[in-house]
């Protein structure tokens, strides 16, 4: 017989932390890793959340699941809307997500030809349709989006405090990345009262490799035989 481990997915993603090369990652702050912390955040057809431990290893959590919040007057008047289409509270992947995104789109977007085809396609194909319009509503959404993952990455790292690394991950971040300048990024990212120095020493990373979860599960697995 062969002994079988099931592992959750979003803990590979963690684990494979461990085994990125510098050509798996782009840096998007000049803040270098000085820690046995690091944190992963990936928006895919939910919102995973994972840090891994030098010591202890790779942990998941259910944070994906909170309340979103918002910073902004324009974020409270979009997660109103987006709270009317859900029917309660939304939670950060219904609007940090691929579902998130249809969300933020079909919350401000007008009768149309992209939002009947929205409507109309299967749950997984909406966020590909959305992020290759050029309607103002659909780059709306997507500039939305991008600043909602500010938001959630600097929940994260006050959570975690990964100063080994903050890492993005997942289909719609690498969808999103084009539609946010990096400058404007790191400020939403940093604007906080009273821990904006602490979170710029905090290093940002892009993963722009769709191959993070199965690095972890081969280091998950030599795990399994040392």
């Amino acid at each position: 017989r062969v002994p079988i481990t099931v592992r959750n997915d979003f803990e590979a993603n963690a684990a494979g932390l461990a085994a990125l090369s510098p050509n798996h990652v782009q840096a998007l702050s000049r803040a270098q890793p000085q820690g046995p912390v690091k944190a992963l955040l990936g928006p895919g057809t939910g919102l995973g959340v994972a840090w891994l431990d030098a010591v202890a290893g790779p942990r998941t959590s259910e944070a994906g699941h909170g309340v979103a919040a918002a910073r902004t007057a324009a974020q409270r008047a979009l997660l109103q809307a987006v709270a009317a289409r859900v029917g309660h509270a939304p939670e950060w992947e219904d609007v940090l997500s691929g579902p998130g995104l249809a969300n933020l789109y079909l919350a401000r977007s007008k009768p149309g030809r992209l939002r009947r085809a929205v409507l109309g396609a299967p749950v997984a194909e909406r966020p590909k349709l959305i992020s290759a319009s050029r309607e103002p509503a659909a780059r709306q959404a997507m500039e939305a989006a991008g600043g909602f993952l500010a938001s959630k990455a600097q929940d994260v790292a006050l959570a975690f405090l990964p100063y080994g690394g903050l890492y993005l991950c997942g289909r719609i971040t690498d969808a999103l990345r084009p539609h946010f300048a990096r400058a404007r990024f790191l400020a939403q990212f940093a604007a906080h009262p009273s821990h904006a120095a602490l979170l710029r020493r905090i290093p940002l990373f892009h993963v722009r490799t769709w191959d993070v979860g199965l690095l972890g599960a081969a280091v998950l697995a030599w795990g399994l035989v040392e």
